[in-house]
């Protein structure tokens, strides 16, 4: 049996251990939150492969109804909350919570480890030893790095590949729909709605609720508010805790200074069209995301796998964060399973056939990734005008642009 050690247990780390438990492998997710996630993140866009994936895994069946809101319409609204344009477009938009609760009981809690710090690994050619802060070390044939945007393992497999800031942040919130008046419900609800101040984007989509509800008046509603903050003190500002804590890359939501949030909803109050507003104000805590961007050059090195934003870390603006790292893992899977056999296979203690595997897998999967990380930077041109592709100022701000292109991933 071929020993499988995955470094994060969010929604890809675990998916890449539902698949190889199926095929015969034993696997340890190692995740360095200690809490219950189950009440983390926020809204998903989906596409039709994230399902599939999850069919795949035995998750979900085919005929069942998805864990998500369907959408029926695309609107850009204008500041005085006028529609100024409208397309009929049905996508089911989910949580991250709501996949969490899909995932988490497929795996068994002994094979689920939280509070376990990764901090390295060492690989030989009989196999690979994870490290871990607390001074533990695990052995196993191969590593996935599955642990995110600020991968420790990346950052040691290959050096100098940093998340690259893209200029500008983006403020997150989910609310209760029931914590808001009818007129704002009417406009907000079931939709995916839009509004662009200058060179900032704001969207709102229905999402389920807290315990998965999708029935109306249950669910919640989801923001995203691009904001530009340049690098440096205007950035560092936003990164400052309450406490006057300096955060490097991203900061807790619950250590984010009341004056950052004051500020941010004094300016929800001054530009945003009245549904909006109201949706953003009735948030009661919102959190903040800088946007960064990174593509690795490998996808794999030695026994380790990397995955997910560990790999390829896109802008959010496809809505295809997930179901990118869903592909990964189920290409990962079928690759292994392909050159090595199920996990019992003594090809598994092969160092070149496993290495030779994982080259696949990075051949397979680079182009994709690619795709996904340009076409994120293509969407994001205009917050920052001239920073990518030497684009017209505005140009990814036309109604039409934003209800064809945003949030559905690739197409």
């Amino acid at each position: 049996m071929a020993t499988i050690l995955i470094a994060g247990g969010s929604l890809s780390g675990l998916l890449h251990a539902v698949f190889l438990r199926r095929d015969g492998h034993d696997v340890a997710v190692y995740e360095r939150v200690a809490e219950n996630m189950s009440s983390r993140g926020g809204g998903i866009a989906t596409q039709t492969p994230l399902w599939q994936a999850l069919e795949n895994a035995g998750v979900l069946q085919p005929e069942s109804k998805r864990p998500g809101v369907t959408l029926r319409e695309r609107v850009v609204f204008d500041q005085n909350g006028r529609v100024t344009a409208s397309r009929s477009h049905n996508q089911i938009v989910t949580s991250w919570d709501s996949l969490y609760r899909l995932l988490r009981p497929a795996l068994p809690d002994k094979f689920y480890h939280q509070g376990r710090e990764v901090l390295g690994l060492e690989e030989d050619d009989q196999g690979v030893t994870l490290l871990f802060r607390n001074g533990a070390r695990e052995r196993g044939d191969m590593i996935i790095a599955a642990d995110g945007s600020r991968s420790t393992l990346r950052a040691q497999l290959l050096p100098g590949h940093k998340p690259a800031y893209a200029g500008y942040v983006a403020w997150r919130g989910l609310v209760a729909e029931s914590a808001l008046d009818a007129a704002t419900r009417d406009a907000l609800c079931e939709r995916m709605s839009f509004f662009t101040p200058e060179k900032e984007q704001i969207l709102i989509y229905s999402v389920p609720g807290e315990q998965g509800e999708t029935e109306p008046g249950s669910r919640r509603l989801n923001f995203v508010w691009y904001r530009p903050a340049p690098a440096g003190g205007e950035l560092e500002d936003l990164l400052t805790g309450e406490d006057g804590t300096q955060y490097e890359l991203a900061i807790p939501p619950p250590a984010i200074a009341r004056r950052t949030i004051a500020d941010m909803r004094e300016a929800a109050a001054r530009l945003l069209p009245p549904p909006m507003r109201n949706m953003v104000l009735s948030t009661e805590s919102p959190f903040l995301q800088p946007v960064y961007d990174l593509r690795a050059t490998r996808l794999a090195v030695g026994r380790a796998a990397l995955v997910g934003d560990a790999a390829v870390l896109a802008r959010p603006h496809p809505g295809a964060g997930t179901t990118k790292a869903f592909q990964d893992a189920w290409a990962l899977r079928q690759v292994l399973l392909t050159e090595l056999g199920p996990g019992g296979s003594p090809d598994w203690k092969d160092d070149t056939r496993l290495r030779a595997a994982l080259a696949r897998y990075d051949h397979e999967r680079a182009e994709p990734c690619r795709a996904v990380w340009e076409h994120s930077r293509f969407l994001g041109t205009h917050l920052v005008p001239g920073s990518v592709g030497g684009r017209a100022p505005g140009q990814d701000q036309h109604p039409i642009t934003l209800l064809h292109n945003t949030a559905l991933g690739m197409h």
